[in-house]
Formats: structure tokens, C-alpha cells, sequence
């Protein structure tokens, strides 16, 4: 499986999530302008795939996915040793992913430690951050679920066989002489 198949099952799952995270895909990279300048997007060299913001306080959360047994490179580690800097100061983190198991780990990693942040400055009681983090537990659970529903379906789809199409009548008729 390549590292694009692996981000596109991530991104299918989590924006599936959307009543506690978002997520969106971080291509980065360098094109020239019709003046020949190069002019660069995304959050430069190394970043990592996929960028989210989850509730309760919008943590942020990257994800780094990758195939399995395999490392990031120089430039990649880097980066996150810039974000987990930043990390330090409640910020986000960076999370190396394999699998869309792995993802969502994460995702409910960085959820509990934003609805601990929040009992902690009494935005919220226990009760209501335990509660929160069930239904997320649960809801993960389903969009993994739906995710793999619709990937099946697409994948029963691409190996149907295409309906023949009848002949006209005229051929039809033409083929009995």
C-alpha cells in the first residue's frame, strides 16, 4: 500500500469527525509564478501530511503517515522536532501513523488531553469531559466502520463488469440471416 493510500483512508475516516475535530490535508511544495519566482504553500519542507484542530480547545494535531517499517526522513524529523518545541508549550504534537487505527489513537490521545486542559481551568466538570470522551470513543468507532463500508462498496464497484448494451432491433434482425 503506498503513503497516499494510507492518507486518503486517515482523511476518510477523520473528516468523518467532524463534530470534534477538523482535518485537512497539508500538500506542501514550490511553484514558479508567471514571473519565473518560486512561491511556496503549505507549512514548508518536512511538515507533516495531515493537519488537525481538535476540540475542546483546538489543539493541534499532525499526523506523519507512513508506510510501515518505514522512517521519516531528515527533513521531516526536523520539522517535528520544531513542532514538539512548541508542543512543550501546549500547542500540538506530531504523531508518526501507519495505519488509520493509529491515526485515530492519536486523535483520541490529543481529544483527552484537551478535555483534561479544559477540566483543569474549569471549563468543564469531569463528569462532562468523561462523558464527552465516551461519545468520541463511540463516534470513532462508527466512522471507522462507515469508512471501511464505502471503500468496499467503491471496490465492488471498480471489479463489477460493465452491462453488455443490447444490440438494436435492425442488428438483431440482420444477425437471424
Amino acid at each position: 500500500m503506498r503513503e497516499q493510500d494510507i492518507q486518503s483512508r486517515i482523511l476518510n475516516v477523520l473528516r468523518r469527525l467532524d463534530d470534534f475535530m477538523w482535518v485537512e490535508r497539508n500538500n506542501s511544495g514550490a511553484l514558479k509564478d508567471e514571473t519565473g519566482r518560486p512561491v511556496t504553500y503549505g507549512c514548508g519542507k518536512g511538515s507533516a501530511d495531515i493537519a488537525c484542530s481538535v476540540a475542546p480547545l483546538g489543539l493541534l494535531l499532525w499526523l506523519e503517515a507512513k508506510k510501515p517499517k518505514k522512517n521519516q526522513e531528515s527533513h521531516q524529523l526536523a520539522w517535528a522536532a520544531r513542532q514538539a518545541q512548541m508542543a512543550s508549550a501546549r500547542l500540538g504534537n506530531v504523531f508518526k501513523v501507519h495505519t488509520v487505527d493509529d491515526a485515530v489513537k492519536a486523535v483520541l490521545h490529543t481529544y483527552k488531553w484537551g478535555l483534561d486542559l479544559a477540566v483543569a481551568s474549569a471549563r468543564m466538570t469531569q463528569a462532562e469531559a468523561d462523558e464527552a470522551y465516551k461519545k468520541a470513543v463511540e463516534r470513532t468507532e462508527s466512522a471507522k466502520i462507515e469508512a471501511a463500508a464505502k471503500e468496499a462498496e467503491k471496490h465492488v464497484r471498480k471489479t463489477r463488469r460493465p452491462r453488455r448494451k443490447p444490440l438494436p432491433q435492425s442488428a438483431r434482425t440482420a444477425a437471424m440471416f
